[in-house]
Order: C-alpha cells, then structure tokens, then sequence
C-alpha cells in the first residue's frame, strides 16, 4: 500500500512539473494516467483531470500574466469562443453519462478522444521536431544565417544563442 502510494504521488510530482513548465498535459498526459494507470472511470477522470489542471495552472498563469507573456485582447477572444462550447460539452456529456443506455458510449466517446489528442500532439511535436532538425542542417550546411523565429511562434520562440548548442545536439 506505502509502495502504491509513493508511486502515485511520484507519478504525480512528476505530471505537475510537466504541466506547470509546459502547460500541456491536462488531457494528453493526466487522463490518460487517471483512466489507463489508475483504473477510473472516463468521465470520472475527465472531471478529475480538469480540477488538477485547473488548480496547477493558476501559479503558472499568475507567473506569466505578470512577466506580460499573456497576449489579453487575443486571450480573451478566444474564451469568449471557447467557454460556450465548453460549458456545452460538458453538460452534454454528463446528460448523456447519466443516461444508463449512453454512459458505455460516452466512456468509449472519452477514451477514444484521449486516444486522438495524444496522436495528434505526437504528431505536431514530431513535424515540429524534424522541421527544425532539417531547417538547422540545411541553414548550417549553406552558412547562412537565419531566424529561428520562422519556425516558432512568438511565445516559444528560440535565441540564435542557443543555435550551436541545437546544432550540437544533431
């Protein structure tokens, strides 16, 4: 039981290092855990996992909004079209979840959307990932200078200072 538990709160430390630096993992990385690690129940998950992502991104938006990384005209623009389809989502989902005929459909709805959003985060991580590598060989073989900024989008933009060490790496 001891040994269960600090694997949990490992796996957990672990998750929040992770969302906190990266703000990615409240549906790629934690539902996952929670239905296929921990055995619960998809919707179960689903809620759970937003109230941890909710409560771990506080300190991390607080830290930005005051570095001034948060963009608040484009922000709020796009809750404005993000929180209806949320609240809709949401309630919809836990109508259909309570309907004893639907809730096995909701569960494999769930579970194959988990499915999807990490396939579809590999894959932008990994076209990203080999754009880069090719785009530094090429510009390293040709000797010319270039901007890491056409590659990235303003807030995760890379310095020319840490092209050799990128460049090193491959």
């Amino acid at each position: 039981m001891t040994l269960l538990l600090l694997g949990e709160l490992l796996i957990g430390a672990v998750l929040g290092l992770i969302i906190s630096t990266t703000g990615v993992g409240g549906g790629v990385l934690v539902l996952p855990v929670l239905v296929y690690l921990f055995g619960m129940d998809a919707l179960a998950a689903v809620a759970t996992a937003n109230l941890l992502s909710m409560l771990m991104k506080i300190s991390s938006t607080g830290m930005h909004f005051r570095l001034g990384n948060i963009p608040v005209k484009r922000s709020l623009m796009i809750l404005a079209v993000m929180l209806p389809s949320t609240l809709i989502a949401s309630y919809g989902i836990t109508y259909l979840a309570a309907v004893p005929a639907w809730h096995n459909y909701v569960q494999i709805g769930i579970n194959s959307l988990i499915v999807l959003a990490i396939a579809l985060s590999l894959f932008i991580f990994c076209t990203r990932l080999f754009r880069l590598k090719n785009w530094l060989r090429n510009s390293l073989k040709n000797n010319r200078p270039a901007s890491l900024a056409l590659l990235f989008p303003a807030p995760a933009r890379v310095s020319l200072s840490a092209l050799p060490a990128l460049a090193a790496a491959w």
